[in-house]
């Protein structure tokens, strides 16, 4: 393994250093102003989070644990919030500290981890705290306090979190972000719920506490067995594509690529994230028949014979047939087949919603083949996908999902194709700058016109 560099381990000394210094005066301050924990509270509430601390979920498009500690963080303070507050603050600090001191953290030694969750627990947990008692001695309605505190406890938490990624590992804020947003809907969730519950235990009685964590319990038993099914059917697209990756490398790196663009588009469309999930799956699949293809053709530097194109042909019925036969991709095999993802191809009783995402594919499908290098052609430039793209919408193309690609690539100053591939595949021939095939190629340089029948590899 690589070893650290004095710079980057000072750095992360640093860090470490000023997020327990920030949690240390947080607390301090907390205590100087709020008085000391209830340690009966304390106690009650920190058991079960502890336990849900060691047995965090992770959602499947996250990056980010998810856990029930915050709930019973703002449990405590919607229920010490309604008896003088005293000690409020610093208690929900301390039981929110479980989501950071685990025991995974302790065994595998990330002293930096648990440094910076530390500091990014307590200043959030003590910011929310103080947002919610101060707004309740202002009198304001126990409703706005309890969402002000939520968005204080989620806005310093991400800010927190963002801002030390990044400094230790220089990652895009962007990127951070994509990771971090799908855990959002968690903090508004479990941190309101949790207040509401400690506010009803204060006149109903404690049993609304131990009632709502049997609630939770349970759906969290319900929500795991969801997640290992979807991990199950994330490991049925992982053998799909090292499958492919074992036929040919190219085509495998191909498949992941394609599965990015058309997210891309979903998300610059406003898709739900159902659909995009789906879109995902089925443009990961639309590649699958290609293990019935000879290795031969998939890497023929030249032009395909009748023959040779007939048997490359084959490989969209032998994917439909594939992913049919397979429960979750069955919807997907509308969605990765050629015969739908033509433009001007006829739906017949194919809903629209399938057809409209087979469109999506076939898009993402050509922009990658014309940007990437092919056994018949080297990459060609981003700005000739994109003017090859335009010009075939509305026959091949949906002008919609074409449109969006350019303006989510452009919108984000991404580059592809020549001079910008980062994925390059050894062929055994090197492709010529120009040649037969899909879109461009030879015709481009030469100043014919040109299909774009960029959809399968080797088409003449």
């Amino acid at each position: 393994m690589p070893r650290t560099s004095p710079l980057t381990s000072t750095r992360k000394t640093l860090i470490d250093f000023a997020f327990l210094a920030a949690a240390v005066a947080a607390v301090t301050m907390a205590v100087t102003v709020n008085g000391q924990p209830r340690w009966v509270t304390l106690v009650v509430f920190s058991l079960p989070a502890v336990a849900s601390a060691n047995t965090a979920l992770r959602p499947w498009d996250a990056d980010a644990d998810v856990s029930l500690v915050l709930f019973l963080a703002m449990a405590a303070l919607g229920f010490l919030g309604a008896d003088g507050n005293e000690g409020a603050i610093a208690t929900t600090i301390a039981i929110s500290l479980c989501d950071a001191l685990t025991w995974d953290t302790f065994r595998r030694r990330r002293w930096h981890a648990v440094a910076i969750n530390i500091g990014a627990t307590t200043l959030s947990a003590g910011g929310a705290a103080s947002t919610y008692l101060l707004l309740l001695q202002l009198d304001v309605l126990q409703v706005i306090a309890m969402g002000a505190s939520v968005v204080a406890y989620a806005s310093i938490n991400i800010c927190t979190l963002l801002f030390s990624v990044y400094l230790d590992r220089e990652i895009p804020v962007k990127v951070l972000w994509s990771d971090i947003r799908p855990t959002i809907p968690n903090y508004f969730a479990t941190g309101i719920i949790g207040l509401l519950v400690g506010v009803l235990a204060v006149t109903i009685g404690p049993a609304v506490i131990v009632f709502s964590i049997i609630l939770f319990a349970i759906s969290r038993w319900t929500f795991t067995t969801f997640l290992r099914l979807r991990s199950t059917q994330g490991a049925v697209l992982r053998v799909f594509v090292r499958l492919i990756e074992a036929k040919d490398a190219y085509t495998a790196g191909h498949t992941e690529r394609v599965a990015v663009f058309a997210r891309c588009i979903g998300e610059e469309l406003g898709l739900p994230p159902e659909r995009i999930d789906r879109l995902h799956r089925a443009a990961l699949m639309h590649d699958v028949g290609k293990l019935a293809v000879p290795s031969r053709l998939l890497n023929k530097p030249g032009r395909l014979t009748p023959e040779e194109w007939d048997v490359m042909k084959r490989h969209n019925t032998v994917g439909v047939g594939i992913l049919g036969r397979i429960d979750f991709l069955r919807e997907t095999a509308v969605t990765a087949s050629d015969k739908h993802g033509h433009y001007n191809a006829p739906g017949h009783d194919t809903p629209p919603d399938l057809v409209f995402e087979a469109h999506i594919v076939a898009v993402a499908d050509a922009f990658d083949a014309m940007t990437s290098t092919r056994s018949y052609r080297q990459a060609l430039d981003q700005s000739v996908a994109f003017a090859e793209l335009r010009k075939h919408s509305g026959t091949q193309f949906n002008p919609e999902c074409a449109e969006a690609l350019i303006a989510a690539i452009e919108r984000r100053g991404e580059r592809y194709g020549a001079g910008h591939e980062t994925d390059i595949h050894e062929f055994a021939v090197p492709p010529p700058i120009v040649g037969v095939g899909s879109a461009g190629l030879g015709d481009l340089a030469s100043g014919a016109t040109a299909g774009v029948s960029s959809t399968s590899d080797g088409e003449a």
